[in-house]
């Protein structure tokens, strides 16, 4: 697996939209929802800038999975999103580390980029980080 550089690194918060806010109002760069088909499913609200390499994401509602992780580990960093050049390499990989798998997703954004994206389980990995590896579009057509 050929690790390409950082697409984004999530911070897990309370108050994902207020956050959001703020971070536009520091860096003057716009923080884009997350595709409602993503959000709604996932119980999540989300709020990135690609660019810069920052979403916001905290839990939308009660019984969000998101909910339980910040009364258990509180606001602060929730995973590394690593870019990778094919997303089978970082898949099998992490088989051949013993890492489990949490989420394996093909999605869309609201803003219309294409996304082939892992997430880990964070048992086995230093310090205990949830590691993601996105699959690098490419050159822009």
């Amino acid at each position: 697996m050929k690790i390409l550089g950082i697409h984004r690194v999530e911070m897990l918060c309370r108050e994902p939209q207020d956050a959001a806010q703020k971070l536009e109002d520091l860096f003057d760069r716009p923080f884009h929802a997350g595709a409602p088909e993503t959000t709604e499913r996932f119980g999540i609200e989300t709020f990135a800038n690609f660019g810069i390499g920052l979403e916001v994401i905290g839990p939308a509602r009660a019984d969000s999975p998101l909910s339980g992780l910040i009364e258990q580990q509180g606001e602060g960093l929730l995973t590394v999103a690593f870019r990778v050049e094919r997303i089978e390499e970082a898949i099998e990989w992490a088989g051949s580390k013993g890492l489990e798998i949490t989420q394996n997703l093909d999605m869309v954004t609201a803003q219309g980029e294409a996304i082939r994206q892992i997430t880990l389980a964070p048992d086995g990995v230093p310090l205990g980080l949830v590691l993601t590896f996105v699959e690098d579009p490419g050159p822009a057509r």
